[in-house]
């Protein structure tokens, strides 16, 4: 139970650790967009940070569910230091990835309109060839969030690596075993809770962020980790198509074609001839 309570308390450091990111992360999205923002109310500018706390618990928890799957197994007191290692490779590459994301999004979102989704990689490919020009060009931005993000990783294996938070008795006792299943389910129940965005009958997802009637204070509520996520695998709709060329269209229009359709309209008789 003792090494049970060590692993959470790291992982809620953890949590932490990243609220305080997404935080600066919106800042910074505010800041650098001022202009967008400025003829906006402070009470609208300040809803939108209080609501996006919501998105915020809800992507962290997403992207930290592998580390905690692994916390729940029995590790050893002896084992922890690679609990520790394989946790932060477990959380890390994420919380890179998410930052470059989010941080990224600051003038990202100004090509685009919204936040950073999964279909939005076909702009990114074009990057590479056009990375010393976009880094001549927004070279302050570029550096300001290489410092955040370097801050985010070492303060994460900080918090991991650190001997202890508190004094847990380490004595093993058969009588602590419900209440080690107690802990496990609260973890778990609190975990999914806040993932899913609450109590309501159905899961929020990134329509719940319109809390606004200017879009570019509904891209200040999301994160783009919550839109990436909730955007990654969904299929695009299908076009249909009903014709197998122009000449069979034409055949349904009133009057069938003057010049296109070598047949009589299959509609002559059922509809006026003259075109509507």
């Amino acid at each position: 139970m003792a090494e049970f309570l060590r692993r959470f308390e790291k992982l809620l450091g953890l949590f932490f650790w990243s609220l305080l990111f997404y935080f600066v992360a919106r800042t910074e999205f505010l800041i650098w967009n001022w202009a967008q923002f400025k003829a906006k109310p402070i009470s609208d500018l300040l809803w939108a940070f209080l609501v996006g706390f919501r998105f915020d618990i809800s992507s962290i928890l997403m992207s930290l569910g592998p580390a905690i799957s692994i916390s729940f197994w029995p590790w050893t007191a002896a084992q922890h230091r690679k609990w520790q290692i394989t946790t932060f490779w477990l959380f890390a590459p994420f919380a890179l990835a998410f930052s470059i994301m989010n941080l990224g999004d600051s003038e990202f979102v100004n090509f685009v309109g919204r936040r950073f989704t999964y279909d939005a990689f076909f702009i990114v490919g074009e990057i590479p060839g056009r990375l010393g020009g976009i880094f001549a060009t927004y070279w302050l931005l570029f550096s300001v969030n290489i410092v955040i993000m370097f801050l985010l990783v070492y303060g994460s294996w900080k918090i991991l690596s650190r001997n202890r938070f508190a004094r847990w008795s380490a004595t093993p006792d058969r009588r602590e075993i419900p209440f080690y299943i107690v802990a496990v389910l609260t973890v778990i129940i609190v975990a999914v809770i806040g993932a899913r965005g609450g109590l309501q009958r159905k899961p929020m997802n990134v329509v719940t962020a319109h809390v606004f009637a200017a879009p570019v204070l509904n891209n200040l509520v999301l994160n783009s980790t919550y839109t990436f996520i909730k955007s990654f695998g969904v299929e695009s709709i299908s076009r249909e198509v009903y014709f197998s060329d122009r000449d069979e269209m034409l055949k349904y229009l009133n009057g069938g074609s003057e010049k296109g359709a070598t047949a009589q309209s299959l509609m002559d008789g059922q509809r006026p001839k003259k075109p509507q």
